[in-house]
């Protein structure tokens, strides 16, 4: 439980850090989904979400 409220955190941080701007580039919208999908990942019971950036892409 502790993972997945600090990965909701971190979104939540970004997304006010970085998506409130008029102009916004591209990576920082990575910067809010990837704590986004790191708790989806939490909660379909899958353990510790992966780190690396191609990780939890299908194969």
């Amino acid at each position: 439980m502790r993972r997945r409220h600090y990965y909701l955190s971190m979104a939540k941080r970004n997304f006010h850090g970085y998506l409130q701007a008029d102009t916004v580039r591209y990576k920082k919208y990575l910067y809010v989904l990837r704590p986004l999908l790191a708790v989806k990942w939490i909660d379909a019971e899958r353990g510790t979400p992966p780190s690396g950036p191609r990780a939890a892409l299908p194969r």
